[in-house]
């Protein structure tokens, strides 16, 4: 059976800590493959810095396409909205049955995932990869199904990246050359 690990997130825009993050694990052989799974609308986030789904889905696809084991997709944007993760791993479950699906999330994520929808059916039916996050040391011992990630800390956000192309300033050192000028384009336009 194929173990895939699916990255949920806005990916706005994507970013070196989650490549670092995804090969860790496939270099870890801790799964088979990970998929960048894009949501258009997280319901815990606020929209008003949220690039449209479209281009963050370029901008992943054009990092992504031509990396062996990883792959994006957009099956999110054809559910209902708000994109709920158990739905979407339901979804995923049913399509690719003989596929084991983990789900990678931060510490801070973890520390607040009695917030999200069904949670309880998340942490029961799939395994959960926790990577470290910057000011978290969320406690994974009241969960089962926890793979802890001993991986270096990439103190690297999506929010440092916008607000640095929103200055004017150099951010590629932290995102794939591949989408360095999107970047300047979408979110200089966008007003971050």
């Amino acid at each position: 059976m194929k173990r895939v690990a699916l990255f949920f997130g806005s990916f706005n825009p994507l970013h070196n800590g989650h490549l670092a993050i995804s090969k860790y694990i496939i270099d870890e052989k801790i799964t088979d493959e990970v998929w960048f799974i894009v949501s258009p609308k997280n319901p815990l986030k606020s929209s008003s810095v949220l690039l449209d789904e479209s281009s963050r889905l370029l901008m992943a696809k054009k990092v992504i396409n031509n990396v062996e084991n990883m792959r994006v997709s957009d099956v999110e944007f054809f559910l209902s909205k708000p994109s709920y993760t158990y739905k979407t791993l339901d979804y995923l479950k049913n399509k690719y049955q003989e596929t084991e699906f983990y789900l990678i999330m931060g510490e801070d994520n973890l520390e607040i995932l009695p917030k999200w929808r069904s949670y309880d059916s998340i942490i029961r039916d799939y395994k959960i990869i926790v990577y470290p996050r910057p000011d978290f040391n969320a406690d994974s011992s009241k969960y089962e199904n926890i793979i802890k990630l001993n991986a270096k800390l990439n103190d690297i956000s999506s929010t440092q990246i916008r607000d640095l192309a929103k200055s004017g300033k150099d951010f590629s050192h932290l995102v794939p050359f591949e989408i360095v000028e999107d970047i300047k384009k979408f979110y200089c336009s966008f007003g971050a």
